[in-house]
């Protein structure tokens, strides 16, 4: 009796054989764990002994394949394998046995391709771990050690290390803006050092400035984290084509852009931004993140009820595993929207809520924007006393962590409330903080000329809680203003 084709050639056997091979181990080391000999396996592999989808997929587990792995492969088998006749049949005419051998040449070539993007595949997950395991050890070193380890030790000097640093520095952020610098740090010199082709390198070290950018973005440092973007982009564009294998998350580097760009008030720019990493694919709790990103850019237009609309959105993209920081942004962006309309009470509601969960994360900095956001809900609902104590100790952790811009920021918001109170000589005095505060900044000298201009009307006792509110509002935004007509307003 003649095998059917799916006996002689089985696809299934096919598939163990590349998996095997792409993990580089012996038909011996491939069967030892589950006591089958390397004839077993053999026999697997050549269709000589029955081989079911469920003992396919228990003998690649350990080597870090899984079921969408094996499906991959046999889809691919079955869509390019040509037709074999069969033993004892009427052998098959001229024209058909070149047709034959031409898809016999297809499937060889695809299967060679099909191995090299395997191997590549899953050693770039074993590099992943690899990663991970060194950056918990490096994780418990000094600054000054881990320099010095990425420095000289080359197992230190691995792509997937640059990116790991990359994406611990976003985590640091939240907690300590100094050290989400040094990591961002640490991922470009690893980047910079990292065996690899040439082009992947330099889309490496792109991605490593981007996460640089970032970092001084969170420090407040603006001008510098522009500088920082456009060199990613450059290298970005220098490198294109050499990560054929998608290796990298080439939407990251836009996504912390946008968020430079909310800060300089360039919307358009920044929902460009956005829209062109959403195009990229991203799912779950990377889209998110970035409809996250698009909803602060509503609020930054000053249009909270469409920012609490994109915010429902996001809800739809959180499940039991997402990242709980992303949960705390989305409540704090909330509460935000909820103080923009004048919703006190919502937002006072869900400050207990953000500041449970900023404890929960163990992020410094969470906990001063939970204390900014209650210090805002206090004189919403006509607390002033106890916002100018929550936002008084706000300023002096932003000063303590070197956030010059935002530590002005809350300078300007708390000398509002000052003047609420009637007390202009405090108000006086924290206007001169800010000016310092602003010049580390590199902020554009209209900037600097407005807040002259409301110091004086400080002086002259002229200046208003509805002044200090109105530049506050200049400088969140950082947009020019127009110092004449201020001048005639406050004359």
């Amino acid at each position: 009796m003649s095998k059917s084709k799916d006996d002689r050639f089985p696809s299934l056997g096919i598939a163990l054989y590349y998996l095997r091979k792409t993990a580089s181990v012996s038909r011996e080391d491939f069967g030892r764990p589950f006591g089958l000999s390397s004839k077993t396996i053999s026999e697997y592999e050549s269709g000589h002994r029955r081989l079911s989808p469920a003992r396919a997929e228990q003998l690649i587990e350990p080597h870090g394949f899984g079921p969408r792995d094996l499906d991959e492969i046999l889809s691919d088998i079955e869509t390019r394998r040509g037709v074999i006749s069969p033993e004892g049949t009427i052998p098959l005419p001229p024209e058909e046995l070149q047709i034959l051998a031409r898809e016999q040449r297809e499937l060889s070539a695809f299967m060679g391709s099909e191995l090299g993007r395997l191997r590549r595949r899953a050693r770039a997950r074993a590099d992943h771990i690899t990663a991970g395991e060194l950056f918990e050890h490096l994780a418990t070193c000094t600054p000054e050690e881990r320099r010095l380890f990425v420095t000289r030790a080359e197992k230190y000097r691995l792509w997937a290390l640059s990116v790991r640093f990359g994406e611990e520095s976003t985590k640091a952020a939240p907690d300590s803006a100094s050290r989400a610098v040094e990591y961002a740090m640490l991922s470009l010199r690893i980047a910079n050092l990292a065996p690899a082709s040439p082009r992947f390198r330099v889309l490496l070290r792109g991605q490593a400035w981007a996460f640089l950018a970032n970092a001084r973005r969170v420090s407040g440092y603006l001008p510098r984290a522009d500088k920082g973007f456009a060199r990613s982009a450059r290298l970005c564009q220098e490198g294109e084509g050499g990560d054929p294998d998608h290796l990298l998350d080439h939407s990251r580097r836009l996504d912390l852009e946008a968020s430079l760009r909310l800060q300089q008030n360039r919307l358009e720019e920044a929902l460009s931004l956005l829209d062109r990493a959403l195009a990229a694919g991203a799912m779950g709790g990377a889209a998110g993140r970035l409809l996250l990103i698009k909803a602060f850019a509503f609020e930054q237009c000053g249009k909270p009820e469409a920012a609490l609309k994109m915010l429902e959105r996001v809800e739809g993209h959180l499940g039991t595993d997402t990242d709980k920081r992303l949960v705390w942004v989305l409540r704090l962006n909330q509460a935000v929207c909820f103080c923009h309309l004048n919703r006190f009470e919502e937002a006072a509601n869900l400050v207990p809520v953000v500041r449970a969960l900023a404890i929960e994360l163990r992020n410094e900095l969470d906990l001063v924007r939970v204390l900014w956001m209650e210090a805002r809900t206090f004189a919403g609902l006509g607390r002033v006393e106890e916002a100018i104590s929550s936002l008084s100790q706000v300023r002096r952790n932003l000063v303590a962590e070197g956030i010059s811009f935002d530590a002005a920021l809350a300078a300007l918001e708390l000398a509002a409330l000052h003047l609420d109170q009637g007390n202009p000589h405090a108000a006086r005095e924290l206007a001169a903080e800010v000016e310092p505060l602003l010049r580390v900044q590199q902020v554009p000298r209209d900037l600097i000329a407005s807040l002259f201009l409301f110091v004086q009307a400080l002086e002259q006792e002229t200046a208003t809680a509805a002044t200090a509110r109105k530049l506050l509002r200049v400088f969140e935004h950082r947009g020019p203003i127009d110092s004449t007509s201020w001048a005639k307003e406050h004359r």
